[in-house]
């Protein structure tokens, strides 16, 4: 599952508060009084068929290393990041390929950063990144010169003296691609190395604070330089103060680093049992320039919330507490049990690409539905459920198997709902 993978469906609001009437009425025409406090039903849990999924939450394990380190680190990061609605209120939405990623190396900066500019990640020893666009527009993967474009990249190095370098080397490497590239300045940041090519509505610009690197690459409807530059200036601005509130995990201590926030993967159900789902990236984008044709496909990390609302299509959106990735399974957690089902009922239809199919039995609150264009085999089916202020989310290869899988999700989280 990409990163921007969201398919949640819904269902009816008021499914806790039937249960209680109908226990309620059967008392009364039973004739018989019970004491003590009235309950909604609950499923029978032995009752459900899990298949050869796993039902008892793995332990987070011992074993770490300073690869799952650095990708938990470039997650961190996310939380640093700021929204380019913030540097222009109009870019409010994320585009569904690449609205936001970590950078654990140089290498899963492809499709973002030009070729001799990752050249300079790697020789300055980057330990970690995120990177994050908005758009003024829905679209699935930007096109220059449609919409108006900012991705804000944090890198983050050694020390200040590799940052300072970087920057500078990033710049330089990225304005020698094309010879028409010439340098231009940004208001208020005489410090910044910025670029640009005067017939292409785009433009990049870098600038070094502490340890970190922001690079920016800002696009436009037209080669309205003034404008664009005013926006860099306001991302700067606006990535300065939030990175002044950011601490960074010691580069000694990354190796060390928990591979599970607030117990959030042990919670989603495994598609290999017993096997613990270790923070993985896979670049999937392509392109040796600068711009927007990155992707990544992302299992066993867990984002924050404000993460998590920069992957999300953010306009109104409700913003999760958390939102965990298990191969093609989702997990998302929200401030509370009603948050979590307006949710599961508001944001998430079915649509006209999707077909309806029987979920669980005895599981209040799922949906499942075939996936009627999939060309995955492993992705023909899908199904979404709820349990408390969790909303969980998978893929599956055929019918039964996805409905055991909601099955066995329901059983980790009823057991475990906080």
């Amino acid at each position: 599952m990409f990163q921007r993978e969201k398919t949640i469906p819904r269902t009816p609001r008021r499914a806790g508060i039937a249960a209680i009437v109908t226990a309620a009425v059967a008392v009364l025409l039973s004739g018989c009084v019970v004491a003590g406090n009235p309950m909604p039903a609950t499923a029978d849990l032995t009752a459900l068929d899990v298949g050869y999924y796993s039902i008892t939450p793995l332990p987070e394990p011992a074993e770490r290393n300073e690869q799952y380190g650095r990708i938990v680190e470039s997650v961190r990061m996310g939380e640093a990041t700021i929204d380019p609605a913030d540097a222009d209120s109009s870019l409010v939405f994320g585009p569904s390929v690449n609205a936001a990623q970590p950078i654990p190396a140089p290498v899963k900066s492809t499709g973002i950063l030009s070729a001799p500019a990752r050249a300079v990640l790697a020789k300055r020893g980057m330990l970690a990144g995120f990177t994050a666009t908005g758009t003024d527009r829905e679209s699935s993967e930007p096109v220059v010169g449609n919409s108006r474009l900012l991705t804000v990249i944090l890198l983050r190095f050694p020390d200040a003296a590799a940052a300072e370098q970087a920057a500078a080397e990033i710049d330089a490497a990225d304005m020698g691609v094309s010879a028409e590239n010439v340098a231009v300045a940004i208001p208020g940041y005489p410090q910044a190395h910025a670029h640009w090519r005067p017939a292409v509505p785009t433009m990049a610009a870098t600038l070094a604070q502490d340890s970190f690197v922001i690079s920016l690459l800002v696009g436009h409807t037209s080669t309205d330089l003034t404008t664009m530059a005013a926006v860099a200036g306001r991302a700067f601005g606006a990535q300065r103060t939030k990175l002044g509130e950011f601490r960074p995990t010691a580069a000694g201590d990354l190796a060390a680093l928990p591979v599970d926030r607030d117990g959030m993967l042990r919670r989603l159900v495994s598609e290999h049992p017993g096997h613990w789902p270790y923070p993985t990236i896979v670049q999937v984008g392509t392109g040796d320039n600068a711009g927007w044709s990155s992707a990544i496909w992302v299992s066993g990390v867990v984002y924050g919330p404000h993460t998590a609302f920069l992957r999300g299509p953010r306009p109104g959106a409700q913003r999760a507490e958390a939102e965990a990735f298990s191969g093609n399974a989702h997990l998302y957690r929200f401030p509370n049990a009603a948050v979590a089902r307006r949710e599961f009922q508001e944001g998430f239809p079915i649509g006209n690409d999707k077909q309806e199919v029987a979920g669980p039995s005895a599981v209040p609150d799922a949906k499942c539905v075939r996936i009627l264009a999939s060309k995955d085999t492993a992705a023909n089916y899908a199904c979404w459920l709820l349990s408390g202020r969790y909303v969980a989310s998978f893929l599956g290869r055929d019918e039964t198997h996805t409905r055991q899988k909601a099955a066995a999700q329901f059983v980790l989280l009823q057991r475990n709902p906080e």
